[in-house]
């Protein structure tokens, strides 16, 4: 298993560490939000002000995805609590940010899938 991680691409081996392996080392937590970031904003154009509230949203994701992870009952972030967090009314919130946050969620999971299936065809 750990031959396995180790020979992972960085961002892949950051999230099984993070994710699976319980290390909380910041810089790892910083490799996997570049690479989701990366690959969110991959070819789009967004505005300034709707990509400076999108950034944070980017950790909360990785968080997301790692507590359902690791436990089965987790209840997942409310839109409200979300649009509170960016300082949004709850119709912004659904007319422009829900779609980006459904993304980003997707693009952990993505993440996850990847890092897993490289390990278990590397064994």
């Amino acid at each position: 298993w750990r031959r396995a991680v180790l020979r992972l691409d960085t961002s892949l081996k950051a999230w099984v560490q993070y994710c699976y392996g319980y290390n909380l080392n910041y810089q790892l937590q910083i490799i996997i939000c570049e690479a989701v970031w990366n690959r969110f904003a991959a070819g789009k154009r967004l505005q300034r002000r709707v990509s400076r509230k999108i950034v944070p949203l980017v950790w909360l994701a990785v968080q997301e995805v790692a507590a359902s992870n690791r436990n089965d009952i987790y209840q997942h972030v409310a839109g409200n609590i979300l649009a509170n967090y960016l300082n949004v009314n709850r119709s912004t919130w659904i007319r422009i940010y829900a779609d980006y946050w459904s993304e980003l969620k997707d693009l952990v999971v993505n993440l996850d899938l990847a890092a897993l299936v490289s390990v278990v065809d590397y064994q």
